[in-house]
Protein backbone atom coordinates (compact mmCIF):
# COMPACT_ATOMS: atom_id res chain seq x y z
CA UNK A 1 0.00 0.00 0.00
CA UNK A 2 2.65 2.20 0.99
CA UNK A 3 4.04 1.51 -2.75
CA UNK A 4 1.36 2.61 -4.62
CA UNK A 5 0.35 5.66 -2.70
CA UNK A 6 4.34 6.90 -3.37
CA UNK A 7 3.73 5.87 -6.91
CA UNK A 8 0.56 8.11 -6.96
CA UNK A 9 2.39 11.28 -5.43
CA UNK A 10 5.12 10.41 -7.55
CA UNK A 11 2.70 10.31 -10.41
CA UNK A 12 0.90 13.72 -9.21
CA UNK A 13 4.25 15.69 -8.76
CA UNK A 14 5.97 15.15 -12.17
CA UNK A 15 2.00 15.49 -14.02
CA UNK A 16 1.77 19.29 -11.82
CA UNK A 17 5.43 20.15 -12.69
CA UNK A 18 5.04 20.63 -16.39
CA UNK A 19 2.05 23.46 -15.20
CA UNK A 20 4.62 25.42 -14.35
CA UNK A 21 7.22 27.57 -15.75
CA UNK A 22 10.90 27.44 -15.24
CA UNK A 23 12.51 30.42 -14.81
CA UNK A 24 16.43 29.19 -13.77
CA UNK A 25 19.07 30.15 -15.75
CA UNK A 26 20.33 28.29 -18.93
CA UNK A 27 23.49 27.26 -17.62
CA UNK A 28 24.62 23.73 -20.05
CA UNK A 29 24.45 20.65 -17.97
CA UNK A 30 27.05 18.27 -19.42
CA UNK A 31 25.04 15.34 -20.67
CA UNK A 32 27.26 12.49 -19.87
CA UNK A 33 27.54 13.32 -16.10
CA UNK A 34 23.81 12.52 -15.99
CA UNK A 35 24.66 9.21 -17.41
CA UNK A 36 23.61 6.31 -14.93
CA UNK A 37 22.17 5.27 -11.98
CA UNK A 38 21.10 7.77 -8.85
CA UNK A 39 19.55 7.29 -5.71
CA UNK A 40 17.27 9.56 -4.20
CA UNK A 41 18.84 10.80 -0.35
CA UNK A 42 17.03 13.71 0.48
CA UNK A 43 13.86 15.48 -0.20
CA UNK A 44 13.33 19.24 0.57
CA UNK A 45 9.78 20.84 0.05
CA UNK A 46 8.09 17.69 0.02
CA UNK A 47 7.02 14.18 0.65
CA UNK A 48 10.07 11.63 1.04
CA UNK A 49 9.28 8.36 0.05
CA UNK A 50 8.00 5.54 2.97
CA UNK A 51 10.23 4.58 5.15
CA UNK A 52 12.23 1.53 3.95
CA UNK A 53 11.40 2.27 0.33
CA UNK A 54 14.68 3.58 -1.78
CA UNK A 55 14.15 5.69 -4.78
CA UNK A 56 16.92 5.53 -8.04
CA UNK A 57 16.49 7.15 -11.49
CA UNK A 58 18.55 5.71 -14.38
CA UNK A 59 19.34 8.06 -17.12
CA UNK A 60 20.43 5.74 -20.48
CA UNK A 61 22.71 7.49 -23.34
CA UNK A 62 19.36 6.34 -25.48
CA UNK A 63 17.23 9.61 -23.97
CA UNK A 64 15.33 7.46 -21.95
CA UNK A 65 15.18 7.27 -18.22
CA UNK A 66 14.17 4.79 -15.81
CA UNK A 67 12.47 5.41 -12.23
CA UNK A 68 12.79 2.37 -9.96
CA UNK A 69 11.78 1.87 -6.65
CA UNK A 70 13.23 -0.87 -4.01
CA UNK A 71 11.04 -1.97 -1.09
CA UNK A 72 12.66 -4.23 1.45
CA UNK A 73 15.02 -5.77 -0.95
CA UNK A 74 12.33 -6.07 -3.97
CA UNK A 75 12.67 -4.43 -7.39
CA UNK A 76 10.24 -2.88 -9.49
CA UNK A 77 10.03 -0.34 -12.06
CA UNK A 78 7.36 2.41 -10.81
CA UNK A 79 6.94 4.40 -14.27
CA UNK A 80 8.72 2.38 -16.81
CA UNK A 81 11.04 4.00 -19.52
CA UNK A 82 10.50 7.51 -20.47
CA UNK A 83 12.27 10.15 -22.75
CA UNK A 84 13.99 13.03 -21.35
CA UNK A 85 15.90 15.54 -22.81
CA UNK A 86 18.42 18.30 -21.53
CA UNK A 87 18.44 22.13 -22.50
CA UNK A 88 20.69 24.55 -20.55
CA UNK A 89 19.98 23.10 -17.38
CA UNK A 90 16.35 22.29 -17.80
CA UNK A 91 15.74 18.55 -17.52
CA UNK A 92 12.22 17.42 -19.90
CA UNK A 93 10.69 14.14 -18.82
CA UNK A 94 7.88 13.36 -21.16
CA UNK A 95 5.31 11.10 -19.10
CA UNK A 96 3.70 8.45 -20.93
CA UNK A 97 0.17 10.07 -21.33
CA UNK A 98 2.01 12.50 -23.64
CA UNK A 99 2.33 15.36 -21.33
CA UNK A 100 5.75 16.51 -20.08
CA UNK A 101 7.53 18.11 -16.98
CA UNK A 102 10.47 20.75 -16.98
CA UNK A 103 12.71 20.76 -13.86
CA UNK A 104 15.93 22.48 -13.14
CA UNK A 105 19.14 20.53 -12.92
CA UNK A 106 20.60 23.21 -9.73
CA UNK A 107 23.83 20.69 -9.36
CA UNK A 108 25.73 18.01 -11.20
CA UNK A 109 28.49 16.31 -10.35
CA UNK A 110 30.29 13.02 -11.03
CA UNK A 111 29.17 11.50 -7.63
CA UNK A 112 25.88 14.70 -7.13
CA UNK A 113 22.73 15.58 -9.00
CA UNK A 114 20.09 17.97 -7.54
CA UNK A 115 16.63 18.30 -9.53
CA UNK A 116 14.18 21.20 -8.77
CA UNK A 117 10.50 20.50 -9.22
CA UNK A 118 9.48 24.00 -8.99
CA UNK A 119 10.02 24.35 -5.21
CA UNK A 120 10.49 20.20 -4.55
CA UNK A 121 14.35 19.67 -4.18
CA UNK A 122 14.94 16.35 -5.03
CA UNK A 123 19.11 15.41 -3.90
CA UNK A 124 20.91 12.78 -5.56
CA UNK A 125 23.78 10.12 -5.39
CA UNK A 126 25.22 8.58 -8.26
CA UNK A 127 25.62 5.13 -8.06
CA UNK A 128 26.61 4.13 -11.17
Amino acid sequence: MQMLRWTLIWCMIVGLAGCGKNTGSKVPVDKEKLLGVWELTKVTGGQPPPAGTSVFIEFLKDGKMKDITKESGKQETALGTRPYEVDGNTLKITNPSGGGAGMTIEKLTDTELVINYFGEVREYKKKK
